[in-house]
């Protein structure tokens, strides 16, 4: 049947005009046949499925800014890393105290030569506008005391076989840093100066440790709290013998610790043998199939909560509720508060006052 084709004037091209890929004008184009349907279904759920993760679906914006930064850290080269999103083509960093202070690079190095704590910004543009700036704080540390010779360990059968002898998970405190055996890792680690947490000396804590399986292993932790480069008895805070996870809780040191300085905990594990069964291990010796991983502690000082106009007036000022709450919060305490229009100043805190403190050092606000 050869019937005239409304959209086409003139044209014998038959009836089915809707058919986006028949030979009509556009404007009678709005159908597809339930082939053609399928077809594309199958397509664009198996030979083409990236199409639907695709960036060309997102609505075209400006930047969301984002990076990663570590939060506690060592002096010298720290790597920033851009995280933002929708596409930015150029970056604006900047580092006060750093070195360069400023960087146009995607993913800078930056140099940190004396501690403190640092503030980092960060602003992305794309091809449409600039973004937003997003600020984070980093707290730099001199790295711990260098250890003493004799407290160097090896181990003598690392690459004779694999025992599945090592540390596998470390958790306490913010750190939960997992490994793999000791012969996969190539022995004992250092993760001081990038593996940190904060503590203080008066507070309880959990600590979780797995080592390997099947062979049980002697494990023993310590911290060097004079951050004189040595472990001794006096200075261990865990100990646990068996398989997989070992758990229990820290108390207060014996020793007290050197406060607001980068500490060296070490955590160090080894076969378990007939003739040292039921003996702590060593923090300094040669191993045999084991190794020990070297972990950062910043304990914080609580001196700055005793000062004597919270002692003797009982009267809490907004300076002491932000020292307190910094410290509640695990916040440094050089950290800078920016006094926004809800903190009026009047050296008294209300309720909207402590309100705002407590989402600035939660994080849930910049200012």
């Amino acid at each position: 049947q050869t019937d005239s084709n409304e959209c086409v004037p003139g044209k014998l091209l038959g009836r089915l005009v809707h058919n986006y890929m028949d030979y009509s004008s556009e404007t009678c184009q709005n159908e597809f046949t339930a082939g053609q349907r399928e077809r594309m279904r199958a397509a664009i759920l198996k030979s083409r499925e990236s199409l639907l993760t695709s960036n060309g679906c997102v609505a075209v914006t400006e930047p969301v800014t984002d990076f990663s930064a570590p939060t506690y850290t060592c002096t010298g080269n720290i790597a920033f890393k851009d995280q933002s999103t929708n596409g930015p083509t150029s970056w604006s960093w900047s580092f006060p105290g750093g070195s360069p202070e400023t960087s146009a690079e995607q993913n800078p190095t930056i140099a940190y030569n004396t501690p403190g704590t640092y503030e980092v910004s960060l602003t992305a543009t794309n091809n449409i506008r600039q973004g937003t700036t997003q600020t984070k704080n980093i707290s730099v540390y001199d790295h711990p005391a260098d250890l003493d010779p004799s407290c160097s360990v090896n181990t003598l059968r690392l690459n004779e076989r694999e025992t599945g002898i090592g540390i596998y998970n470390v958790s306490f405190g913010d750190i939960d840093h997992s490994t793999e055996s000791s012969k996969v890792d190539g022995g004992s680690k250092d993760f001081s100066c990038t593996h940190i947490t904060m503590l203080n000396s008066d507070r309880t804590y959990e600590i979780s440790i797995e080592v390997g399986t099947p062979n049980e292993e002697n494990l023993g932790v310590y911290i060097d709290y004079d951050n004189d480069g040595l472990f001794t008895d006096s200075e261990r805070i865990f100990e646990s013998s068996g398989t997989g996870i070992l758990s229990g809780t820290i108390n207060n040191p014996e020793k007290e610790p050197v406060n607001d300085r980068l500490l060296r905990m070490r955590v160090i594990s080894d076969f378990k043998k007939y003739e040292n069964y039921n003996q702590p291990i060593a923090p300094c010796s040669d191993l045999e199939y084991g190794q020990a991983e070297d972990y950062g502690i910043v304990f914080k000082s609580t001196a700055a909560v005793q000062k004597g106009d919270i002692v003797k007036n009982d009267v809490i000022d907004l300076e002491d509720a932000i020292t307190a709450l910094k410290i509640l919060a695990d916040i440094p305490l050089d950290k800078p508060v920016e006094m926004a229009a809800e903190v009026d100043g009047n050296s008294a805190i209300d309720m909207k006052e402590a309100i705002f403190i407590l989402q600035w050092v939660s994080g849930l606000r910049d200012n």
